[in-house]
């Protein structure tokens, strides 16, 4: 979550480490279990 700002999250490769297309995919899935919670 974005600090100072209200219903901001931040996806995407620069978010976490790694590269490529997979990379954003975990980084927008670990943003959407922050907003939601885990996936059951």
């Amino acid at each position: 979550m974005a600090s100072g700002f209200e219903n901001v999250v931040f996806t995407g490769s620069g978010t976490q480490p790694g590269v490529g297309v997979p990379m954003v995919l975990i980084s927008g899935r670990l943003a959407a279990e922050r907003i939601v919670g885990p996936v059951k």
